[in-house]
Parts: C-alpha cells; sequence; structure tokens
C-alpha cells in the first residue's frame, strides 16, 4: 500500500478542522497561494511552514499526531522525487 501524498493528507486535516485554504495560510502566516501549491502537489513545505500549519490544524480541530503525520508524509514525498517545485522546475530533494 502506497504512503498517502502530503497534498491529500494536508487537504484532508485542513477539512477536518473546517478551515479554507485562505483561513489556515493567515493562521500560519503564509499565503494563500503557498497553501493550494501545496494541496496541488506543485510544490512541498519548508520544515517551518509545516510546523506552522500543523499547529494551527491541531489548536482549531483538536486532532493529535498532526505535526508527525504531516512530517512522514512531507519527508516520503521529498525521497520519492515525484514532487516538482513549480518556482525553480527542479525535484525537490532532502
Amino acid at each position: 500500500m502506497a504512503a498517502i501524498q502530503f497534498r491529500q493528507l494536508l487537504q484532508q486535516k485542513r477539512e477536518r478542522a473546517r478551515l479554507s485554504q485562505g483561513e489556515l495560510a493567515r493562521l500560519a502566516g503564509l499565503k494563500v497561494e503557498l497553501v493550494t501549491a501545496y494541496e496541488q502537489g506543485t510544490s512541498l513545505p519548508s520544515f517551518d511552514a509545516c510546523y506552522r500549519i500543523s499547529e494551527v490544524i491541531s489548536a482549531k480541530s483538536g486532532q493529535r499526531f498532526v505535526m508527525q503525520d504531516l512530517w512522514q508524509a512531507l519527508k516520503d514525498d521529498r525521497t520519492s522525487g515525484e514532487v516538482v517545485n513549480r518556482d525553480d522546475r527542479r525535484r525537490v530533494s532532502v
């Protein structure tokens, strides 16, 4: 069974927290375009952005282990090399 991709997991957790992309971006101190790119799978967040996103989702929803889940999916996506960072057109690597 394939691991769930970061983009899918982020969207699931955000929706479970009943947050729009705009609300998540604002509360995490990110641009909404970044959150959109993360959910579309065209970019991967930095550790700092992943941490801020997970803190907002955890606080708003009471979900546990958000950081661990998102970080594992992010690490898996970076290892697979399948996500292309649209900003510089190179594969994202660890």
